[in-house]
């Protein structure tokens, strides 16, 4: 067995390796339902290219047997998708490609590092456990499905409401503004913390867009959202809005909540009014204002993930800001 690392080529077969260790694995949960979806090639071309110099598989003579992807964003690092076949778990083989990339993203500089998995799949928690991964805290998939349209399409009652431009579509000037205020915005939320590549690497692939939140003519906040389906099977219309970023400036620290809403409100106007009849939100259970306005807004909680970190490489974001996001 050896490991290398990921190229383009390993497509298929991490696709392959992915669907036969998660279905069993969902098998081993006692899950009623137990068959993965298709990733789509937009998808798993937007997950190899994040990270390629930090993302390894094994393989033997046949071929690849296992994979760990990585993604970076400037000093924050997670790790996923990760699998190995059946018959080739706990001999090491999962064990040599986690360390593998671990210390990759740690030569590379990240100061944050960890992953989400299943809550219910023991060996998973086991396993990423005995590397050292600490539990940091519960993620939630909290959706709506919009029969009928917006129901309440109001601002919030009290504090400043926000404005939000799309990235996409921008050029020259603009568009290098709009790319610095996404890593402005993510460093007021976590030193190093820099998501401009997903930015990018979304448009490229064809995914979705980003939306800036302007307060007073300010960039305060942004959202990364997916609009393209992950799997073959699934039906265009579901807009998933994976990465939220939001900071008060001086002087609105008190109206956060009401801005959240505002941009929460504004997103599903733009979404839902252009036609998609559902919306998914990532959100780390710390942030209990956001799950508050989201139950508020009939959004129901549909699955849940547990975080995880490396016991010296746990997150830190500043206070006093929203930082909804999906490390998987």
């Amino acid at each position: 067995m050896s490991i290398r690392g990921v190229q383009r080529e390993d497509a298929g077969r991490i696709r392959r390796i992915m669907k036969v260790a998660f279905e069993d694995e969902y098998r081993r949960m006692g899950l009623k339902q137990t068959r993965l979806p298709t990733m789509t090639d937009q998808l798993l071309g937007f997950y190899l290219d994040r990270t390629p110099e930090c993302s390894f598989v094994a393989e033997k003579k046949g071929g690849p047997i296992g994979f760990c992807l990585a993604c970076r964003w400037g000093t924050t690092a997670w790790l996923g998708p990760i699998a190995v076949l059946p018959p080739a778990q706990g001999t090491g083989i999962g064990r040599a490609m986690v360390e593998t990339s671990i210390t990759a993203l740690k030569d590379a500089g990240v100061t944050t590092l960890g992953l989400e998995t299943m809550p219910r799949s023991y060996r998973n928690l086991q396993f990423y456990s005995q590397l050292g991964m600490r539990f940091e805290q519960m993620t939630l998939d909290m959706s709506h499905f919009y029969k009928n349209g917006l129901s309440d399409e109001g601002a919030p009652e009290s504090g400043p409401g926000l404005e939000l431009e799309s990235v996409a579509g921008t050029a020259g000037a603009e568009r290098e503004s709009a790319l610095q205020s996404i890593t402005a915005i993510s460093g007021e939320v976590s030193e190093g913390l820099d998501y401009r590549s997903d930015v990018e690497l979304a448009e490229r692939h064809r995914l979705g867009e980003t939306v800036l939140a302007f307060l007073d003519g300010r960039p305060v906040g942004f959202a990364i959202i997916h609009t393209e389906p992950y799997a073959k099977e699934e039906t265009h219309g579901t807009a998933r809005v994976n990465t939220l970023l939001l900071v008060p400036p001086s002087g609105s620290e008190g109206h956060l909540d009401q801005l959240l809403e505002s941009m929460i409100i504004g997103i599903e106007r733009r979404f839902i009014t252009d036609g998609y009849d559902a919306m998914i939100f990532r959100v780390p259970v710390r942030y209990h204002s956001a799950r508050d306005i989201l139950l508020r807004r009939n959004f129901m909680i549909n699955h849940s993930d547990v975080r995880m970190s490396c016991r010296d490489l746990p997150e830190s974001d500043n206070r006093g800001v929203i930082h909804l996001s999906k490390w998987e």
